[in-house]
C-alpha cells in the first residue's frame, strides 16, 4: 500500500503496521569516488596503530594472567591453600575473562586487516604489501598467533575448570 510523498506502508497480521520512506536504488561501487591519497593514507596509518594497539592489549592482558597463575602457584605452595576453592573459582572467571578478550580481539584484528587491504587495493600496491589475511593455499592452515592464544585460554579453563570439579568428585 502506498501512501504519500513516497511512504510506504505494510500491514501486517494483528494490527501492525510499518510506514517507512522509498528507498533509492543502491549505488553499486563503481560509481563511488575513490577518497584522497592522503586519507587512503591516513586510514592505513590508523588501522595499522589499532591493531598494533590491539596485539599490546592482548599481551599485557595475559602478562597478568601469567602473574595472578604464578602468585597463586607460589603463595599457595608456600602457605598452603585455605581458600582453594575460591582462587580456583576467581581463575576459572578470569580465564574465560581472557577467552573473550581474546575473540574480540582477534575479531577486531581481521576487521582492521581487511580494511587495510582495502587500502591497499585501492592504492594498488598489492605488488609491495603482502598481508597473512590473504593467503591462499596450505598457509590458511596454518594457526594464526590469535588462535593460540584462544586455543591456550579454552586450555586453561578446562584445566581450572577439573581443578575445580577433582576435589569434589574425591570427596564422594
Amino acid at each position: 500500500m502506498r501512501g504519500c510523498d513516497g511512504c510506504i506502508f505494510k500491514i501486517y497480521g494483528y494490527g501492525v503496521v510499518e510506514m517507512r520512506r522509498e528507498e533509492e536504488p543502491q549505488k553499486s561501487n563503481i560509481d563511488k569516488p575513490i577518497p584522497d591519497k592522503k586519507l587512503l593514507i591516513e586510514a592505513f596509518n590508523q588501522n595499522w596503530l589499532h591493531i598494533r594497539h590491539l596485539e599490546n592489549e592482548r599481551l599485557h592482558f595475559t602478562h597478568i594472567y601469567a602473574v595472578l597463575v604464578g602468585g597463586i602457584l607460589v603463595f599457595g605452595g608456600r602457605y598452603g591453600f585455605d581458600n582453594y576453592i575460591f582462587l580456583v573459582i576467581f581463575m576459572l572467571a578470569y580465564t574465560f575473562l581472557g577467552l573473550i578478550v581474546s575473540i574480540k580481539i582477534l575479531i577486531e584484528f581481521y576487521l582492521h586487516m581487511k580494511k587495510i587491504a582495502k587500502v591497499i587495493e585501492v592504492l594498488n600496491l598489492e605488488d609491495y604489501m603482502h598481508l597473512s589475511i590473504s593467503y591462499k593455499g596450505i598457509l590458511t592452515k596454518i594457526p594464526m598467533v590469535g588462535n593460540a592464544f584462544i586455543l591456550f585460554y579454552v586450555t586453561m579453563f578446562l584445566l581450572w575448570l577439573y581443578l575445580l570439579v577433582a576435589p569434589l568428585m574425591d570427596k564422594r
